[in-house]
């Protein structure tokens, strides 16, 4: 195994393993999500905000390897294992809202806005190249509640959407959360 060929903090597993994790991470993401959602200008808010990008940062970090090199799915695969196994549809996540002990008349801002999280959180995760920190998925996550899922489509590069001019992943709830990382 070349270590050479790996980002510092990614971890060498099996396909199978990687398709394990993705699933029970992802279930806890969804929740962590909608409780998110639910709890918004909430104190809890930031507990749910940290356990959902944790769970983002987790799975980014497994890699597998094939055909000699290490790879980690691609954007789509983790939309299909985390977001489309726990929030497909509207009347799917309408029974999780109820189980969070949320209103169903939500079911269409929490919907739209999950889904537009996981178009931006998605290739944060498959990005080979670099490494996102929690830090930087809470600030993603963040960033589209606030704005109530009502934003275009991402044009993701590497780990940060480009054509948002006002998302900046060092400030906010992402500088709070590096000051209890550092070192």
């Amino acid at each position: 195994m070349k270590m050479k060929e790996l980002h510092w903090k990614q971890i060498p597993t099996t396909c199978a393993t990687l398709r394990g994790e993705l699933s029970w991470k992802g279930h806890t993401a969804v929740y962590a999500l909608i409780k998110c959602i639910l709890n918004e200008g909430k104190p809890e808010y930031k507990n749910y905000l940290i356990v959902a990008a944790d769970c983002f940062e987790r799975v980014s970090c497994l890699v597998y390897r094939s055909g000699g090199r290490f790879k980690k799915p691609y954007a789509e695969k983790y939309k299909r294992e985390v977001f489309d196994a726990w929030a497909e549809t509207p009347e799917e996540l309408r029974g999780r809202i109820e189980e969070c002990g949320g209103d169903a008349a939500l079911t269409h801002r929490c919907f739209k806005t999950i889904r537009r999280i996981a178009d931006i959180v998605c290739p944060m995760m498959a990005c080979m190249d670099e490494q996102g920190f929690v830090s930087e998925y809470a600030y993603a996550i963040d960033y589209v509640i606030k704005r109530g899922g009502d934003l275009p489509e991402p044009l993701v590069r590497g780990l940060f959407p480009t054509n948002y001019s006002d998302y900046d992943y060092t400030a906010g709830v992402a500088e709070t959360i590096m000051k209890f990382t550092e070192l």
